[in-house]
């Protein structure tokens, strides 16, 4: 009997194992083809064990993730918010009388348009196609790009045919236009409204809309036509980090010196997907395109029609065509800014106000900020903000696009300090609430109040990144994968943050801290390995894990020196007030960046429009090349980390130093074995590090002698 129990027990640990070794397999190879498909179940353990700090890593099978989601009844009951929203009649208001003011403004610097053709070398229309991802998700022609761009017979021809189809008197056929309309589920109550419309457009039609973007763009930035405050859709601009670093400074300027400040958050309901036809005709016309590209988007809008495509208690339907009579299809590179086009009256209108004044000296005027459809209006006073609110609100419906009164929110400011009001401000009988004292509105992923809540926002941010990390660490993944998805799925929670927040390093030291912890805890690392082992990169004997404290040093770097060579005139005033913080003692961009690249070996040169750093060999660097300077400033310190190391960096300072072992890759296998478990790297790394409990071991650690072990 015990002889049977025994087998059973090896029976039973050998289905385990070779069941675990399966499921490592099996998602390691989806891990290669798709990451983003293992993100995505990642995401939701996450939303399962939301309560849970450290979440593990549960295994799914693709049928039992379909069963637990939440599905529609029907593709009717899916479709039917998105059908009525998008085929009714637009309700704007082409016609508006402040309009006149705008259309004399712009007529007078515009001279009126030609009605010479498009035409586009077939170079250009190539160029287009190259800086589009090769397999992003196709529509209804199932071809992406990757095919495209190697069918040169064919790049010749496409570009004619482009031509012509902004030649031609007909309307444009439904399937060139035609998308297939995905959902995403918003948090909160799973209906048809709380979705997401992700619409995958053809790949010859979104290539068609990039090449307009061009003349577009062109004819914008020629006349000087788009408002300075709109920064979404806007080349070579980082929107949401300027308007962040706008905001902070208008916020500092007001706590500081005492000052009064009132602030409202605008939310629209359904943004894009509100935007009445007839005013984006008006608005080509306004702008003074050329006749050729008013006519094109014209037919186009005549031609939008899309499919939603759903899963359902009946399996995956797809809906009857749905014709979009307003709004538009967010798939493509030309609707943001034919979006941005709309608002750009509202947004001249509301540059027009008082807004907010900095203190002397700087004395610069912030009126507000504007990405796409996020909006924060700035002004001095209560009765300044509603006005500016009031005239917004009711240009905002000409063009078809009304408020949400819940996730809007104003909040004053009276010599610097927070003033509770008990009631908001009236819009078409609903209420937009005054910010309580204690809450936090977010705008543009940042949390803030009276001013950015940077301490919150870390918080918040190293807990979601540590849970990250607690899933993909007690994940089949293989320790290549491991440290990719540590990279690219657990370091962006903070990285994007980075950019305007301002954080104690000794904070991000016990970030770092407890995701080594995570990294132990789960047999990943030696609890005596050495730290700069974790990340140098694996061709130099290390893991390849980006530090959290390193990567927000070589930010902070970076945005000093973007917020140098930016040639946005608001940036000017930005640069003024980090630069009078610093001489005021205050904490500042410029201070923290000059710190940190001393910190890596490099000396800042702020200089606008041209800044420069120099190396310790007094090389000078430009700016377009400090990214890879500030990673070989990181690699070397962490070089030296490892030399200085007395006991774990022995053995590996002396293979590094053996001409015959580099010669022959001694460590290229750590990036060539990407399937390698973590416990078999954690048990070369012990070996490298001479952590094994040999009698040397305990000897130098309890330092006696060996030789009566």
């Amino acid at each position: 009997m015990e002889r049977q129990k025994c087998e059973l027990r090896k029976l039973k640990k050998a289905f385990d194992r070779k069941k675990k070794n399966e499921e490592a397999r099996v998602i390691n190879k989806q891990f290669k083809d798709d990451a983003g498909r293992v993100y995505a179940n990642m995401r939701e353990m996450l939303a399962k064990n939301e309560d849970c700090d450290r979440p593990k890593y549960e295994g799914v099978s693709g049928n039992t993730c379909e069963e637990e989601r939440e599905r529609f009844g029907s593709i009717e009951q899916a479709s039917s918010f998105w059908k009525e929203l998008w085929e009714g009649e637009g309700s704007g208001n082409s016609q508006a009388v402040w309009l006149e003011e705008v259309r004399h403004a712009i007529f007078t610097k515009v001279p009126p348009p030609t009605d010479e053709d498009w035409t586009l070398e077939t170079a250009e229309a190539v160029g287009v196609l190259k800086r589009k991802k090769n397999w992003s998700v196709p529509g209804p022609d199932r071809l992406v790009n990757f095919w495209w761009k190697r069918a040169h017979a064919l790049h010749e021809g496409v570009a004619r045919s482009f031509e012509a189809i902004s030649r031609i008197d007909d309307e444009y056929p439904s399937w060139f236009a035609e998308g297939k309309t995905s959902l995403i589920p918003k948090l909160g109550e799973f209906t048809s409204d709380n979705q997401r419309p992700i619409t995958c457009l053809n790949t010859s039609y979104k290539w068609f809309t990039s090449c307009l973007l061009g003349p577009t763009d062109q004819h914008l930035e020629k006349h000087g036509l788009m408002e300075g405050s709109q920064r979404g859709a806007k080349k070579g601009c980082s929107g949401t980090v300027d308007n962040l670093l706008i905001d902070r400074v208008v916020a500092l300027d007001c706590q500081r010196r005492r000052r009064n400040l009132s602030m409202a958050w605008v939310d629209v309901k359904k943004a894009y997907d509100s935007v009445d036809h007839g005013w984006l005709g008006e608005m080509m016309v306004l702008h003074r395109f050329p006749k050729w590209l008013c006519e094109v988007i014209c037919k186009l809008c005549k031609s939008w029609n899309t499919r939603i495509v759903a899963n359902t208690l009946h399996g995956q339907e797809v809906s009857q065509p749905i014709v979009f009579k307003k709004g538009l299809p967010q798939g493509d590179a030309l609707c943001p800014r034919l979006f941005t086009i709309c608002l750009n009256p509202i947004a001249w209108k509301i540059s027009a106000s008082e807004g907010y004044k900095l203190s002397k000296p700087i004395s610069a005027r912030v009126t507000d900020l504007l990405y796409i459809d996020d909006l924060k209006v700035f002004a001095a006073s209560e009765s300044k903000l509603n006005r500016v609110l009031e005239s917004t609100q009711a240009a905002m419906e000409d063009i078809g696009l009304q408020w949400n009164p819940r996730k809007c929110a104003v909040v004053h400011i009276r010599r610097g300090v927070h003033f509770q009001q008990n009631f908001g401000r009236d819009i078409v009988g609903d209420r937009v609430p005054t910010l309580e004292e204690g809450r936090q509105y977010k705008f543009l992923g940042v949390l803030e109040s009276l001013v950015q809540e940077e301490k919150m926002v870390l918080e918040l941010a190293a807990k979601e990144h540590l849970r990250r990390l607690s899933v993909i660490w007690s994940s089949p993944l293989s320790d290549y994968n491991r440290v990719v998805a540590s990279n690219q799925f657990a370091l962006p929670v903070l990285g994007y943050l980075m950019w305007t927040q301002h954080w104690p390093v000794t904070d991000l030291k016990i970030v770092d801290r407890e995701a080594r912890k995570i990294i132990v805890e789960n047999g990943g690392k030696h609890p005596g390995g050495s730290t700069a082992l974790l990340y140098l990169p694996r061709e130099k004997c290390g893991r390849g894990l980006r530090a959290v404290e390193m990567e927000y040093k070589v930010t902070k770097v970076k945005a000093a020196l973007r917020l140098y060579e930016n040639k946005d005139q608001v940036m000017e005033m930005v640069r003024e007030f980090e630069e009078r913080a610093e001489s005021l003692g205050h904490r500042s961009l410029v201070k923290d960046a000059t710190k940190f690249a001393e910190d890596l070996g490099v000396n800042l040169h702020l200089k606008h429009p041209e800044p420069v750093c120099a190396v310790n060999s007094g090389e000078i660097i430009p700016s377009y090349r400090v990214k890879e300077v500030l990673k070989e400033c990181v690699e070397e310190k962490l070089e030296r980390e490892v030399r200085g190391l007395e006991w774990q960096g022995k053995l590996l300072i002396e293979r590094k130093s053996d001409s015959q072992l580099c010669k022959n890759g001694c460590f290229s296998w750590l990036s060539k074995w990407k399937s390698c478990p973590s416990y078999t790297i954690a048990g070369a790394f012990e070996i490298y590090e001479q952590l094994l409990p040999t009698k040397l071991y305990f000897s130098k650690k309890t330092h006696t002698s060996c030789s009566g072990m």
